[in-house]
């Protein structure tokens, strides 16, 4: 974890926490907070004592990753500005470092929240499947810019376009930016209640241009 990372996360009010622990097993998304809210109410519906606090809690870590991501103008990270100059192709690289480095410190405030507090089957946190997820798409992100990176002087963005000269790195781009587009598609969809992490990162990540070659 960068000292650049955690200054920010303890500026927006966090906890520097520790190493992310196990999450819930066997789960294909997060419970909601209406779910885990349900089975704390009171005789009068209303949540009151520890439930409150856990759900406040939550919601006040998810904010604190999406204030950090904004700080970072962790959004469109392949747009034709963040590709133009090798200078600007490394700050976006940087960039979307940074924001990966934030959300590990969420999922590390996310074990501290849960310790002692939650039944584990009423668990807010991320199923282990989900974060799984949410590193490739970082993983494919930097591999993208990797790809750009090694073309340098040798590829032209054009809008939504980049043009290589060398018919191997445009046919690796091209494959690693379908999975990219395909998480965008399948996070797209409306969820009930907080949306998971990877639907956050994957529409700042938003388009990918395509590749072409220049012969």
């Amino acid at each position: 974890m960068s000292a650049l990372v955690t200054l920010l996360w303890l500026a927006l009010g966090g906890t520097q926490g520790r190493a992310p622990g196990p999450s819930v097993a066997g789960m294909e998304s997060p419970p909601t907070t209406a779910r885990f809210a349900e089975a704390l109410r009171g005789p009068g519906g209303e949540v009151t004592g520890d439930g409150a606090d856990y759900q406040a809690r939550y919601r006040a870590a998810r904010q604190r990753l999406q204030d950090g991501l904004a700080l970072l103008d962790f959004d469109s990270l392949f747009a034709p500005s963040r590709l133009a100059t090798s200078e600007s192709l490394e700050l976006a690289r940087r960039t979307a470092a940074a924001a990966e480095g934030l959300v590990a410190v969420y999922r590390a405030e996310e074990v501290q929240i849960d310790a002692g507090m939650a039944p584990e089957e009423f668990s807010l946190r991320e199923p282990a499947r989900l974060a799984a997820l949410t590193d490739s798409l970082f993983a494919t992100v930097d591999t993208l810019y990797g790809l750009l990176g090694a073309a340098e002087g040798a590829v032209t963005v054009r809008g939504p376009i980049v043009a290589f000269q060398s018919l191997a790195l445009a046919t690796e781009f091209t494959r690693r930016a379908a999975w990219v587009q395909a998480q965008r598609q399948v996070w797209q969809v409306a969820s009930d209640g907080t949306p998971p992490v990877i639907a956050t990162i994957v529409g700042a990540v938003g388009r990918v241009p395509q590749a072409r070659t220049n012969f």
